[in-house]
């Protein structure tokens, strides 16, 4: 038997030849499929059958998935082993199906027969919707049968507030004091979704310094974040070089935002904040142009044309841009939010005036100044996801100046349309360096969800989205009955959780841990060591990365 060839050699073959062995990798067709398994790919010379197993081009190359359905000209495919995972693939990213399978690539492996037979593809498709069940379903079922009492978590992320607080404010002592009152690997996995793995690490290494007992099973786990950080850093910083560079040629103006915005200006402390990409505001008549230029430099869109039209329909930035065998994808955006989802006017031709071009690793970049660069972190922010924006946010509002500050108030109460998250993400911002005004209930409430949310298990704060869309958005914000539809849609389907929600809700807020209330901004910011005030120690703190 021939050897298997590699996937790209594989794809030119069947189209050119009609067939090809491949070499098959991955676990998302077991029991079917194994690794290490080789198959012979046909060329669809008829239209596929449900129940076949088809072969077509993916992110990473190619992907064999069963088909489970055609939709509006469409293949519906998905792994054996994923049923709860399908995929939509369009016709012309299909190489071929398929025909013969052997057990391994040596010329006396043993053939497994032809096309898997009727029986086979029909029991398997079969049982697909028992599987999604047991693998999707389940899951979500079994919180209503589980004692909320017993299954209650820990107060990571209301831990994690109120020693970012007690950090930024000077106290290091009750930061480590707070963080060590939870399971340490609970702790960790929270701060490094919530990308804070650098500057904790920076904060327990000052503690370490001034003589606090920091525990190994904290200072190691972050240490580890810290390093992945500073070498993401490395790549984002030639990233940009190289986008930034590439547009000038085309004389297209671009502005860099946020991380590769921190890391091009040269900023001591850009190194602490892990940046998985780049985001490059244009302006929305080069966009296509832009996409075009690092597209012919061998950038790609690994997605299907539907989604990319999406993006380019509905999201404010184009689908991102990876260079193949690369791990910083490029984000081109039109405007720092999605339109419709605000009422101020974000995109290029408002910002290009409060811009600046500044000199750092990255060569001569256009960067917003710092009073935009934070409306951006608080528009970002604004859904307390990513809890490293608002402790960034909150660096920038200290450092700015009365004037400065109330400019910066301004232009926040002038949106309409998202104001209760946007003034939740600037009140969390400035709870971290005092006593949070928060005037009105409904700001209390969500920061307050908020806590509650992320302190939840995973199937709950992926899912239950309904408050965020209540307080987010009114019905009269929609675009039109199809972006209404989905919205509907989507509370109907979280509307179930609700009962289970209120009951994490109920328990988290039994289970605090000392001195953590409801979110922990009431009480006055404590005292530095020397007596300092926290009003005194902001200005302190601000030039500490």
């Amino acid at each position: 038997m021939p050897p298997p060839l590699a996937p790209d050699v594989a794809a030119f073959a069947v189209e050119r030849l009609g067939r090809a062995r491949v070499e098959l990798r991955g676990a998302s067709m077991l029991p079917t499929l194994r690794p290490g398994m080789v198959a012979e790919v046909q060329r669809l010379d008829s239209p596929p059958r449900i129940g076949e197993i088809l072969v077509f081009r993916g992110a990473d190359g190619l992907v064999a998935h069963r088909l489970i359905a055609r939709r509006r000209g469409r293949f519906i495919t998905c792994g054996d082993a994923l049923p709860e995972r399908p995929e939509t693939v369009p016709p012309h990213s299909i190489v071929g199906r398929i025909a013969v399978i052997w057990a391994g690539p040596g010329p006396d492996a043993r053939r497994l027969g032809g096309r898997l037979s009727p029986a086979v593809a029909i029991f398997m498709l079969g049982t697909r919707h028992v599987r999604v069940f047991i693998r999707y379903v389940a899951p979500r079922l079994s919180l209503f049968l589980t004692s909320p009492a017993r299954a209650a978590p820990a107060p990571a992320f209301a831990a994690l507030v109120v020693a970012t607080r007690a950090f930024e404010a000077g106290d290091a002592a009750s930061g480590v004091a707070t963080l060590s009152s939870i399971p340490a690997d609970v702790v960790v996995s929270v701060a490094l979704r919530h990308q804070l793995g650098g500057l904790i690490s920076h904060w327990l290494e000052r503690a370490a310094a001034a003589g606090v007992n920091v525990p190994g099973t904290l200072r190691e786990p972050f240490t580890r974040a810290r390093f992945a950080s500073a070498l993401q850093a490395t790549e984002v910083i030639g990233k940009v070089h190289d986008v930034v560079g590439r547009l000038n040629d085309a004389s297209i103006p671009a502005i860099v935002l946020k991380g590769g915005a921190r890391l091009a200006s040269g900023r001591s402390d850009a190194q602490l904040h892990y940046s998985g990409d780049i985001d490059v505001l244009v302006d929305p008549g080069h966009i296509e142009g832009a996409v075009a230029v690092l597209r012919a430099a061998g950038y790609r869109q690994h997605f299907a044309r539907d989604r990319i039209a999406f993006y380019t329909s509905r999201h404010h930035h184009h689908a991102p841009l990876i260079m193949p065998g690369e791990r910083v994808p490029v984000e081109l955006h039109v405007a720092l939010s999605v339109p419709r989802s605000v009422s101020q006017v974000l995109d290029f031709a408002r910002l290009l005036p409060v811009s600046e071009l500044v000199d750092g690793p990255a060569g001569t970049v256009r960067v917003l100044d710092d009073l935009h660069s934070a409306l951006h972190l608080a528009y970002h922010g604004r859904d307390l996801r990513v809890w490293r924006d608002i402790v960034l946010l909150s660096r920038m509002l200290r450092a700015m100046a009365p004037e400065e500050r109330a400019r910066f108030d301004a232009m926040v109460d002038a949106e309409r349309r998202d104001r209760v998250r946007l003034k939740s993400a600037v009140a969390a911002a400035d709870g971290l360096c005092g006593p949070a005004p928060l005037p009105q209930r409904a700001i209390r409430q969500y920061l307050v969800w908020c806590a509650v949310r992320e302190d939840s298990p995973d199937v709950l704060r992926r899912r239950a989205h309904i408050v965020d869309a209540v307080m987010a958005r009114s019905p009269r914000h929609f675009s039109g009955w199809r972006e209404s539809l989905v919205q509907l849609r989507g509370w109907a389907y979280n509307i179930a959780l609700t009962p289970v929600v209120l009951a994490y809700w109920y328990q988290a807020e039994r289970r605090r841990v000392p001195a953590i209330k409801a979110f922990p901004f009431d009480q006055p910011a404590r005292l530095r060591p020397n007596g300092a005030t926290a009003s005194a120690a902001r200005t302190h703190t601000n030039a500490i990365p």
